[in-house]
């Protein structure tokens, strides 16, 4: 990663390389009556170098593993399913005295697991129940931070005292379909302990490259809520219209506020229409999609640097076509992201500090599969 800023714009002010290397062994049982299942187990290995003078994060060694094992009952009509994880996290944060990094190792380990059932009341009609626990150790940049962040422009503070991140999750969802309508609606509530997250100290701090505004990687126990709700309705074998709904909230249990930069209310609106065959043009259609995000209401009074943007609307608008060049088909999409060219500035963008958020976007893209299809 190579970020750039005025004062040299060859030369990066920040350069680092991160090199992952990941593997993975299953092992699946065979099915007996009606229990499937498997089992495995996961290694990854990262290294982390950094290439300027330039400090974000300092270097790293990390190795993660983890086992896990995974079962599903399935009958007439219930299915059930259970899994459980064991990781284990080992780092070697390499020393870095200018920064105030003492470096040593680090080890993290915890368990995780989920139990679920799904009724299929009929076949049109189901509904899911599930409850999970989960947790992830504080990262490399949630610990050590100490710069700007050139990619965001502003400074990151971590801090070396964090703890791992643990929640428990419960949710429903409703399923409908049939021939013509597909339904699907969710609801959950996610518990924290130790929530992490990037807050803001409301200062600017003064550099050699300008002044940034600064965060503080901070934790808290928290609760997240939401809904989330989609449904599509085939009017007939061309026309088809869709919606869709997103709404969460998080609150901060340690203060007794709203969680800093959660996503406000979105909400879409949307159809599809298919033309018949032309010839060689096997499929083609318009998608027109309409983007409603309304106004973040719920965050911490005073604790921002400016307050949310309002809401807006985004308009979309794909043409897609498949034709037939010998065997093989070729897809071309012609699409026009805010096709209205609306002035906006969306939240959880850290740039609307400072700019708005694109403007019209025009893309192409065409697609040509090589060889024979099988």
């Amino acid at each position: 990663r190579k970020e750039f800023d005025a004062h040299d714009p060859v030369k990066p002010g920040f350069d680092l390389g991160l090199l992952s290397q990941s593997g993975e062994i299953i092992f699946q049982h065979a099915p007996t009556a009606r229990l499937i299942g498997k089992a495995g187990f996961s290694l990854q290995r990262q290294e982390n170098t950094r290439f300027s003078s330039g400090f974000l994060i300092p270097d790293f060694l990390a190795y993660t593993t983890g086992v896990f094992g995974y079962e599903q009952w399935t009958g007439d009509r219930w299915i059930f399913q259970g899994g459980v994880r064991y990781d284990y996290r080992w780092q070697d944060i390499r020393a870095n005295a200018r920064h105030n990094v003492a470096g040593g190792v680090q080890t993290y380990n915890n368990l995780s697991g989920a139990l679920g059932a799904t009724y299929q009341a009929t076949p049109e009609f189901s509904i899911s129940v599930n409850v999970g626990q989960a947790w992830r150790p504080p990262s490399v940049n949630e610990l050590f931070s100490s710069g700007v962040h050139h990619g965001a422009a502003q400074i990151e503070q971590g801090d070396s005292n964090l703890k791992s991140e643990t929640s428990i999750n419960t949710d429903l969802t409703l399923r409908y379909q049939n021939d013509r309508i597909h339904a699907e609606f969710s609801g959950y509530n996610t518990r924290f302990n130790n929530f992490i997250n990037l807050y803001p100290e409301k200062r600017l701090a003064l550099t050699i490259r300008g002044a940034f505004p600064v965060f503080s990687y901070l934790q808290a126990d928290a609760r997240f809520t939401g809904f989330d709700g989609h449904l599509e309705y085939d009017v007939n074998e061309y026309l088809a219209v869709h919606g869709s709904a997103s709404i969460v909230q998080g609150q901060n249990l340690d203060t007794d506020e709203p969680v800093f930069l959660i996503t406000p209310p979105r909400f879409t609106l949307g159809g599809k229409v298919r033309f018949p065959e032309i010839g060689r043009i096997t499929d083609h259609g318009l998608d027109l999609d309409i983007s409603l995000v309304q106004r973040q209401t719920r965050f911490p009074q005073g604790a921002d640097f400016v307050e949310p943007p309002p809401g807006y609307q985004l308009v979309d608008l794909y043409y897609a076509v498949v034709f037939s060049a010998g065997t093989n088909p070729i897809r071309t999409q012609l699409g026009v992201h805010n096709l209205l060219n609306t002035k906006y500035r969306d939240y959880l963008n850290r740039y609307r500090y400072f700019i708005d958020d694109p403007g019209r976007n025009i893309t192409l893209r065409i697609s040509i599969p090589f060889g024979r299809a099988e």
